[in-house]
């Protein structure tokens, strides 16, 4: 089973920063998602305003939107769990 979609897609966002070129098929095994699914959610971050593009690829047109993001998937999603788990 795939990723929620908030997760995926910030997933999806940090992908795009640390690699070049990744096409639908790619990101779409990387989620654990279906190509439709990975079309959908480019159509969501885009609606979103974040500035994506195609060009042999998916790539972002600028990294200035957004902070670093230096953690991994896993720490991401203990980080998450935690904040959940906090009053």
């Amino acid at each position: 089973m795939g990723m929620n979609k908030y997760d995926r897609l910030l997933h999806i966002l940090n992908l795009l920063r640390t690699h070049k070129n990744l096409n639908a098929q790619r990101l779409a095994k990387e989620c654990g998602v279906t190509e439709r699914s990975i079309y959908r959610d480019i159509i969501s971050l885009s609606e979103m305003n974040v500035p994506i593009y195609y060009d042999r690829g998916y790539k972002l047109a600028s990294d200035n939107f957004l902070p670093p993001l230096n953690f991994t998937f896993d720490e991401y999603h203990l980080l998450k769990i935690a904040l959940e788990a906090s009053p």
